[in-house]
Order: structure tokens, then sequence, then C-alpha cells
């Protein structure tokens, strides 16, 4: 008895074919997102910035898995698919919670869509396969770009500072720049210095 308990759990701990398709084309597609690889190649996460790329997959799997139905013995029949809306909720707490990252570069919806496209084609099964090797191509292709991010800043004096933008990757890039709220990196805006005479004083900006 106790080797047939055993055995059933080893199963149970065996990840289905279905979301080791799905897992794979989930890292595919969070390794496109120029958000996250800005994040990652910045560290914003700590020294696990990118070991949290695969927990956000892993997360993602979880949420679409507890659609699937429950086999015996406690038998169950599906529940709602996650939609784009779900999915990118949980994308934007993850880069809340793990990277202290606010995403408002409008690319987050694109992403939940593809990612709920996967999981329609791994269900569906055909085609599947291809589709995740089309996705861990464009990765790879992907991780030799540059993807450029320009920081919001908190103050209005519209200069164009050095550190409002950031080169990740090397090499060029056609992407769309993101914008990022990144609470930790956030600026002070800088008051005015006035005289003893009540006049502003104007400072010429540095050169670095």
């Amino acid at each position: 008895m106790a080797s047939t308990q055993a055995s059933s759990d080893a199963v149970a701990a065996t990840p289905s074919p279905l979301l080791v398709l799905f897992a794979r084309g989930l890292i595919a597609i969070l390794t496109t997102w120029p958000v996250l690889r800005i994040a990652i190649s910045e560290n914003w996460g700590g020294p696990d910035s990118l070991k949290k790329r695969t927990w956000m997959a892993s997360e993602l799997v979880d949420l679409f898995e507890a659609s699937l139905p429950k086999p015996s013995p406690f038998p169950s029949g599906p529940t709602s698919i996650p939609d784009a809306d779900d999915v990118e909720d949980l994308l934007l707490q993850a880069m809340v919670d793990e990277f202290g990252c606010e995403v408002d570069d409008g690319s987050s919806p694109k992403i939940a869509r593809e990612v709920v496209d996967l999981w329609m084609a791994v269900i569906g099964g055909e085609g599947a396969a291809a589709k995740v090797l089309g996705l861990e191509a464009r990765a790879n292709k992907t991780s030799g770009t540059a993807v450029h991010a320009r920081r919001a800043e908190s103050d209005d004096d519209g200069d164009d500072d050095d550190d409002d933008e950031m080169d990740v990757d090397g090499g060029g890039s056609d992407e769309e720049v993101p914008t990022l709220q990144h609470p930790a990196t956030a600026q002070p805006a800088s008051q005015p210095e006035v005289d003893q005479d009540g006049f502003m004083v104007v400072k010429g900006k540095s050169r670095r």
C-alpha cells in the first residue's frame, strides 16, 4: 500500500506535457517583454531578478492549470479560463511586488493576450508545439537586441537628463521605448533657490 501511495504521489508531482509546453511558451513570451528585460538587466529585483521571470511563468501556469478538470479521486469539470485581464493583473502586480516597477507603457495588454492565445493553442493540441518553437525562436532573436527605457520623472522642468534613458543588451533595436515608473529611483523635484534680496538664483546645468 505504501509503495502504491508513493507511486501515485510521484505521478502527481510530474507535470503534464501540456503544462511543460505551456511553461516553455510563457518563458519565451516573457523574454520578449521589453519592460521585464530591462528590469532583469538592471537587477531591479535584486540578484534573483532572472529567477523571478521563471517564477512569474510558474504563477501563470498555476493560474491556467486551475481551469483544467480535476482527475479522480475528486473529479470536477473545467472552470472558466482566465482572460487577458486576469493575466495582465497578475503581470502588473508581479512587476510592482518583485521589481518595484509600475508599467505604464501600454505593453502589458499585448503580452496578456499572447499568454491567453498560447494557452488556447496548447489545450487545442494541433500546432501547439510549432507555436512554442516559433515563440522560442523569437525570444532567442530578441535577446540579442537592445531595449531603451525612459523613466518618468517626478518633476516638470522638461530637462533631458542623461539618466532618463538606458540602453540594455547593446546593439540596435526598432522596439518602442517603454516608459517605466520606478519608485525606488524617482528623483524629487528641485526647489528654486532665492537670495537674500528675494531674487531667484539661476544655475546653469553642469556638463558631465
